[in-house]
């Protein structure tokens, strides 16, 4: 799987997702999110670019489920009752992750469950001999300067977000931002509208309480994107680690009245 600094990947799993692991070296360049409205969703935010990470997703079986909902472990006769009381291990499936600094990608990947046989075993064979590897050469080469990014952008499943610096605060001590989300894709017989009382900013996975920005619900359509303004103190803007900022969309369905929320968010660094 790859992922990218410029944007976030939504990956949808056949079952709920319980916990997410990444490899410890990795931790503060990945950051995976598990939707709070449907715990089948998870988000991926590329925080660092360079290398890979390895991401071990730990999914709740038919069982697990019954035990979760009932407080006790399933009965022989219920669903997924062997996976619970007679096989004890975890359903988890592993990705490899890339972490980069692409401009554009698969923005959203569906998991399935499949059932395949099991492949035939082949006859031994000698081990084959493989050339010795060619000598690497490596050359050393001049950093490029840091450039600060004055603007930044996030997309998924439709939604995208443009999020800019601006010298304009209310307050000497605050760094502003303008921000514009546009419907690029929206669903049919679907309504969608920002929440900003749900915006939320985290700077290495510690919420930032002091976000200031005007609260309410603000409807999104393909002709009519959202724009405003959002102010954090500079003492955040200046800390060191990635600090992510989050944008809660509501999708509604017409016919149902139904709501869910998906997000949206980008890497201020």
């Amino acid at each position: 799987m790859i992922s990218s600094t410029n944007y976030q990947v939504s990956i949808v799993f056949p079952a709920k997702v319980q916990s997410i692991g990444i490899n410890a070296n990795k931790q503060n360049a990945i950051m995976a999110t598990i939707d709070e409205y449907d715990g089948r969703v998870v988000y991926l935010d590329a925080l660092k670019v360079g290398g890979t990470a390895t991401l071990n997703f730990r999914l709740l079986t038919e069982g697990d489920e019954y035990e979760e909902k009932n407080g006790k472990a399933p009965p022989p006769s219920a669903p997924g009752a062997r996976s619970v009381n007679q096989n004890r291990d975890p359903l988890i499936l592993k990705v490899l992750v890339d972490l980069t600094d692409k401009d554009h990608g698969v923005l959203s990947y569906t998991i399935r469950k499949t059932r395949t046989a099991p492949a035939p075993v082949a006859a031994a064979r000698p081990p084959a001999t493989a050339p010795a590897p060619a000598p690497v050469i490596k050359r050393r080469s001049t950093p490029a300067p840091v450039v600060r990014p004055t603007r930044f952008t996030g997309t998924t499943s439709g939604v995208t977000l443009t999020v800019n610096l601006t010298d304009a605060a209310r307050k000497p001590e605050n760094q502003g931002f303008n921000y514009k989300i546009e419907l690029t894709r929206p669903a049919e017989g679907k309504t969608y509208s920002l929440d900003t009382a749900r915006t939320t900013l985290r700077v290495r996975n510690v919420p930032v309480a002091d976000l200031a920005i005007s609260q309410g619900a603000f409807p999104i359509t393909p002709s009519a994107p959202v724009t405003g303004t959002l102010e954090i103190p500079k003492r955040v803007q200046q800390q060191a680690g990635p600090k992510v900022l989050m944008f809660a969309i509501v999708e509604k369905d017409s016919a149902t009245q139904t709501e869910k929320r998906k997000y949206v968010g980008v890497i201020l660094k």
